[in-house]
């Protein structure tokens, strides 16, 4: 889920004063609170916050709020992997939207829609909203949500394996969060298009991406957002044959994840790391077969030698690559997700 624009309809009617403001100022700072939970990768408290906004805007009878209210609740219940709660609470946003002709909040709802239908792996479908998203944000002159919408669209084009147009709509999205000013979006955008890079094969523009991606999230401080980047550097560094370096980055983006209980992150990262550490296994084997020089064969060792230690930790089974598959499998089954190199927790 990338940035959403924060919703401020020039028409909207409760920037007046009446008899029910202040209980509408409650229910806004109830929208915000929830939405800068998940901006900070709390979804559990962005929920509770969304939800206590639903309430009070429901009491109101106040029908603008309550449609941002219920895409702010659906955000967060994408994040907590309740994508079907999530859809109703989306379809829910969009048509109080509707209603009262808030076009924005449409535009959101129908983003968030998208991204909702990806994750339910029903893509053609996600296209569509991403789409209209993309539509209304150009007539309500909105660059902020342009660039969410268009981000969306790259993630779902990337589902669809079309890398060259979810390259374009990410290079796209990239260059309207920098007009904007928008530092989240902008690291949101450079980690999609160091996946991106990386499925093209160009792996260190790739990489050069990816950091640039892990040092932004960094600052801004979305632990999501430079985990999702760490790994896609991780596999990376494995096209690179720079496999230690690889278990490294999974290692950092693995220990992020659970930081925050990203558990799809969490199992592409596992799945990942198993990969890394198969194709060190067969690297030492073959270099201790060649005339390397004793010193890389000595550094190649004492990377096997922590990934056994490693593996000596975990419960069985004890198997170098079925110990990983076997985790990886239980996250995965637990989110009822598959596992894809371009998978993951949306940032």
């Amino acid at each position: 889920m990338r940035s959403q624009s924060k919703n401020t309809p020039a028409d909207d009617s409760s920037s007046n004063s009446g008899p029910g403001e202040p209980g509408r100022e409650n229910v806004r700072a109830a929208i915000k609170s929830s939405q800068d939970a998940l901006g900070g990768s709390r979804p559990a408290q962005a929920l509770s916050a969304a939800e206590n906004a639903e309430v009070a805007a429901r009491v109101l009878d106040a029908r603008d709020l309550l449609s941002e209210a219920l895409n702010a609740k659906g955000n967060a219940l994408q994040k907590l992997y309740r994508y079907d709660e999530a859809m109703v609470a989306h379809e829910a946003a969009l048509g109080f939207a509707k209603e009262v002709g808030d076009r924005l909040t449409q535009a959101n709802a129908l983003d968030s829609k998208g991204n909702a239908l990806r994750m339910l792996d029903r893509y053609d479908e996600a296209m569509v909203a991403h789409e209209a998203a993309l539509a209304l944000a150009k007539e309500v002159g909105d660059r902020l949500l342009q660039a969410s919408a268009l981000g969306s669209k790259g993630d779902t084009l990337r589902m669809l394996t079309r890398y060259d147009e979810a390259l374009a709509a990410a290079d796209a999205a990239l260059a309207l969060a920098k007009e904007v000013g928008d530092r989240l979006l902008q690291a949101s955008a450079l980690s999609s298009k160091g996946d991106l890079l990386r499925m093209l094969t160009r792996y260190d523009e790739a990489l050069a991406v990816s950091d640039a991606a892990v040092v932004l999230a960094r600052e801004v401080g979305n632990r999501l957002t430079q985990a999702n980047a760490l790994h896609s550097k991780g596999d990376t560094l494995v096209a690179l044959t720079r496999y230690d370096e690889a278990i490294v980055a999974q290692d950092a983006s693995l220990a992020l994840a659970k930081e925050i209980g990203a558990r799809l992150t969490q199992a592409n990262a596992l799945n990942s790391k198993g990969n890394a550490l198969r194709m060190l296994d067969r690297a030492i084997r073959e270099q201790e077969t060649s005339n390397l020089p004793a010193t890389r064969i000595s550094r190649l060792r004492r990377h096997q030698h922590l990934r056994d230690q490693i593996i000596d930790r975990a419960p069985e089974p004890r198997d170098r690559s079925g110990r990983w598959a076997a985790t990886v499998v239980g996250i995965a089954t637990q989110l009822r997700q598959p596992v894809r190199q371009s998978g993951q927790d949306a940032a």
